[in-house]
């Protein structure tokens, strides 16, 4: 097995996304954009969603506190990866 796809449509996120020395999470570079920034949109909304969460707790642990972090980390990352492959791709070449 390799480890990268056969095709060079797929790219792999960005490392925080990867949460592993090698990629293993890849996105499909051919995706009309629009779809691309609306997995993005889904993950921003996501830990948005987690961060209100937090807000809400009146005395979380601190190993909520924790997890809901690296959740959120974890989102954000993926959507920022995803925002800047789509931004790399429209943006004319000087």
């Amino acid at each position: 097995m390799t480890d990268s796809p056969c095709s060079s449509q797929f790219i792999p996120l960005d490392k925080p996304s990867q949460g592993t020395r090698v990629a293993v999470l890849y996105f499909d570079s051919d995706a009309p954009h629009i779809d691309i920034l609306e997995c993005a949109t889904r993950r921003l909304n996501a830990a948005l969603g987690l961060s209100e969460v937090l807000q809400s707790l009146e005395e979380p642990s601190a190993n909520i506190i924790k997890n809901i972090g690296i959740g959120s980390h974890i989102l954000i990352c993926d959507a920022m990866c995803l925002i800047d492959k789509v931004q790399n791709q429209v943006q004319p070449k000087a």
